[in-house]
């Protein structure tokens, strides 16, 4: 990264104080994030710049990119396949792209998660997720579509993230704690999908989201995220 790498991000969950601190180390670099709506900052290095933008829209920069990072796709955009079709035309020759998203729905390595709140807080969103016509669950097919597109040397790595402290080993525990706090936010920006997309009242949600917050402190419940 050493030359003038582009960034994009395309969503509002990939953390912007990342952006500023890529902009920051790499100084000859130009770093751009991308967003419906922006976060004001006091300053910015010279080399970053956020601007609104809709990445479902035709995508009108004057430039190529050598370095496009997507996360977070699976909820925000209909269709991810467009998505990626947008960034690999929008990729400078030998540039990258790079894609974050989870792999839903939450696993266990037993039956520690079976009709738990938690699980039956995902499912109620996926399931408002497909009637809204955001499949939540076409995360696995991220490979095969980009590589169809023309991307090559298409590499996937899957992470196991503990939904809290529950797995052996610090570092595993370290992972799980900064999930659960992840997940607990996630939850909660979450309450207006089943509201909206399922028609449930506020009753219902805040009930079943208490629950599925207490299962997230529940170091019995052996559940993870792939990532």
């Amino acid at each position: 990264m050493g030359g003038r790498i582009w960034w994009v991000v395309s969503t509002a969950n990939y953390p912007y104080m990342i952006l500023i601190e890529r902009a920051t180390e790499y100084p000859n670099s130009k770093v751009i994030g991308t967003d419906l709506s922006l976060m004001n900052y006091e300053s910015l290095p010279e080399n970053c710049e956020f601007i609104v933008a809709d990445a479902e829209d035709p995508w009108e920069f004057s430039h190529k990119f050598d370095f496009i990072h997507l996360n977070d796709l699976f909820f925000c955009f209909q269709d991810q396949k467009d998505i990626f079709r947008k960034s690999f035309e929008a990729l400078a020759p030998g540039g990258y792209t790079q894609v974050l998203d989870p792999m839903l729905p939450l696993r266990s390595i037993d039956d520690s998660l079976d009709n738990t709140s938690l699980q039956k807080w995902f499912k109620a969103c996926v399931k408002a997720g497909e009637m809204a016509g955001r499949p939540w669950l076409n995360v696995t097919h991220y490979k095969e579509w980009m590589e169809d597109i023309g991307f090559e040397d298409v590499t996937e790595v899957i992470y196991h993230l503990p939904i809290n402290d529950w797995a052996l080993g610090s570092k595993e525990k370290e992972i799980g704690m900064m999930s659960r706090k992840d997940l607990s936010a996630s939850l909660s920006s979450l309450k207006a999908i089943l509201k909206h997309g399922l028609k449930w009242d506020d009753a219902e949600v805040e009930e079943l989201l208490k629950g599925a917050k207490h299962d997230l402190r529940n170091r019995n419940i052996h559940a993870y995220l792939p990532l």
